[in-house]
């Protein structure tokens, strides 16, 4: 019991009036809130600078960043490559992008899995950030060939390849 005593009168001397609650027992602890970064974002990936053959979708789920590129009306994903980074893509060679499938084989999603500790650092509350992606696939449709796709957005570059990114705000909660 006496120990009891103690250990209730120490926990209370040490946590500061502005940073505390009571637990059950009547006894001041800590407070920590725990915050997260949140967002998502789905464009159009563009085949053939024209054609919508699906969409893209990126969004934060836990500590992850999950980027799905969905096919419709018949395309198919061949291979898809993947830029992100919290500046502007300055590449617009696919093949120079850090992610990439590989070659698939006539599928219609396909999902990169990447934790956000690879792309932003922790957050506190209030925290926004903008996150860039450029995303490329290469596609194919029965009778109509295959076609270069990207994720609607901005280009690149003005000049050269018709190349594009997107961007995703982030918002850290807590």
């Amino acid at each position: 019991m006496l120990l009891v005593a103690i250990t209730t009168l120490a926990l209370a001397g040490v946590a500061s009036a502005e940073d505390t609650s009571q637990n059950s027992n009547g006894v001041s602890i800590d407070c920590v809130e725990t915050c997260k970064w949140t967002g998502s974002e789905k464009v159009k990936l563009v085949a053939g600078q024209h054609i919508d053959a699906g969409y893209v979708n990126a969004k934060v789920v836990e500590d992850y960043l999950y980027v799905t590129y969905k096919t419709t009306d018949g395309w198919k994903l061949h291979d898809t490559h993947l830029y992100v980074g919290t500046e502007e893509p300055n590449k617009h060679a696919p093949g120079q992008f850090p992610y990439k499938s590989g070659k698939l084989s006539e599928v219609t999603s396909y999902t990169y899995k990447i934790p956000l500790s690879d792309i932003v650092s922790d957050c506190e509350k209030g925290d926004k950030e903008i996150v860039y992606l450029a995303a490329h696939a290469d596609v194919k449709k029965s009778g109509a060939g295959s076609e270069t796709a990207w994720g609607e957005g901005d280009l690149i570059r003005e000049k050269g390849p018709w190349a594009m990114y997107f961007d995703m705000k982030l918002k850290c909660i807590c």
